[in-house]
């Protein structure tokens, strides 16, 4: 594994001139299996993040340390990387991560389709109604009864919509919830709102539910949480659990709108999801799409 920030490199022992602190450095060599599960920005350059602390001095075993932390940490714990003469000093990677099983369905359920014109769009905002379409497809085995009474009382939200069982479904859940009778099915979601949406997902699954969910500060560390108003807890625990990450600025942005591209890449992480790629061609993904493996996993 190399690792590369500020144009400084190193492969073990971490130079004198990297700063303790915490960083996303960019992925250079990968080292096979253990490495496998990386960051990707909106470029789609590979990145993990670094955390570099002062060692205790007396042991002479070196001046830092570093580890990773994955995105989805599917085996229910943080993934250690500690480099050669280091010695890993933190409380934190003590605690357990709460995971919540999820139904099989979630880890292999397609729900993802093109458009007639054969293209999938990637980078499009993704609507409010396509959203809980995904969610829907993921829960819902098609064999139970849904409780259409909630959905009488939206105003912008009909049965008879290709996303009205959808919403009724979530609805009765409490998965999802209208303002004022108004779903608004075609506005597009925000990251914020996905968020929410799958934080109440994780504790309808929750058969613990007096367990409490966060996992510290580890991984929960943003500049803009002062902006995230009503999604604050769902963004915090989501984050603390290692399913979302924000941007390269540390700053999340809930209030922006979440493309096509970006919520599959939570869905996949969240889900823990293996990569069984559908075979729909799509004319506008190529494979060098940084989301590409996302898309085709998701793809009906």
């Amino acid at each position: 594994m190399e690792y590369s920030i500020d144009g400084i490199n190193w492969r073990d022992e971490i130079p004198k001139e990297v700063k303790v602190g915490v960083y996303k450095v960019y992925q250079k060599v990968n080292g096979g299996e253990r490495y496998k599960d990386v960051f990707y920005n909106a470029n789609g350059k590979r990145y993990i993040e670094v955390k570099i602390v002062d060692t205790d001095s007396k042991t002479k075993k070196g001046s830092s340390v570093s580890w990773r932390t994955i995105e989805s940490s599917a085996n229910g714990s943080s993934c250690i990387v500690c480099q050669n003469n280091c010695v890993a000093k933190n409380n934190d990677l003590n605690k357990t991560l709460k995971r919540i099983k999820l139904p099989e369905r979630f880890k292999v359920q397609k729900y993802l389709s093109g458009y007639p014109d054969g293209q999938i769009k990637p980078g499009n905002n993704m609507t409010r109604a396509e959203f809980v379409n995904i969610i829907y497809k993921l829960m819902c085995d098609g064999k139970e009864k849904i409780n259409m009474d909630k959905i009488k009382n939206l105003n912008d939200v009909k049965i008879s919509d290709w996303y009205g069982t959808c919403v009724a479904y979530l609805l009765d859940k409490n998965i999802v919830f209208a303002e004022d009778n108004n779903f608004r099915p075609n506005e597009n979601i925000t990251r914020g709102e996905v968020a929410e949406i799958w934080f109440n997902v994780l504790k309808f699954y929750d058969t613990e539910k007096s367990k409490k969910y966060d996992y510290g500060n580890s991984f929960y560390n943003f500049v803009d949480a002062d902006k995230f108003g009503k999604f604050a807890e769902s963004i915090k625990q989501l984050a603390s659990n290692g399913i979302i990450n924000g941007y390269e600025d540390k700053t999340f942005r809930a209030d922006k709108n979440i493309t096509r591209a970006e919520a599959i890449k939570i869905i996949f992480y969240a889900s823990n999801r293996k990569n069984s790629f559908g075979k729909k061609v799509y004319l506008d993904l190529s494979k060098n799409y940084w989301a590409y493996q996302f898309l085709m996993d998701a793809s009906a």
